[in-house]
């Protein structure tokens, strides 16, 4: 098994590191790296990965997915946790489908970083629309120009 911890975002080669992690593992890679995060350059600061980018280095590694996440509280960075195997019909009675890969998943007020600190002014841009919504019992939509 190999454990990778918010590193990969600070080499530049990262797919030849995701590359090497891989073939450094007899069957288990698990992963977390930022999706939000704020800029810290002092080391080398060059990459965000969303779910999507997590699960095709796995893939592109010929290995399967078994659970990709991440964590949604308020006001805070993002993380995006990965675990990929080599042999997955090992493991499969200890995980379910991966919550990441789920479409359902994928909806406005409820997808990855919603929640978080970047995206506050985005959630505060859209109050007057719902609020117009709310008042008017309507769809949102203002009467369209002549």
């Amino acid at each position: 098994m190999v454990f990778n911890h918010t590193t990969l975002e600070h080499i530049f080669n990262v797919q030849k590191a995701f590359k090497n992690l891989c073939l450094l593992s007899r069957d288990v890679v698990i992963v977390c790296v930022p999706f939000l995060q704020p800029y810290h350059s002092d080391y080398g600061d060059y990459w965000r990965f969303s779910p999507l980018c997590l699960k095709r280095l796995y893939l592109e590694n010929g290995l399967a997915v078994l659970s990709l996440n991440w964590n949604s509280h308020r006001m805070s960075a993002v993380y995006v946790f990965g675990v990929g195997a080599k042999h997955p019909e090992r493991w499969r009675e200890f995980f379910t489908v991966p919550q990441g890969l789920d479409k359902s998943l994928w909806h406005r007020d409820q997808g990855i970083g919603y929640h978080a600190l970047p995206n506050i002014l985005h959630r505060l841009g859209k109050l007057p629309r719902r609020w117009f919504k709310k008042r008017r019992g309507g769809s949102g939509t203002c009467i369209s120009d002549p």
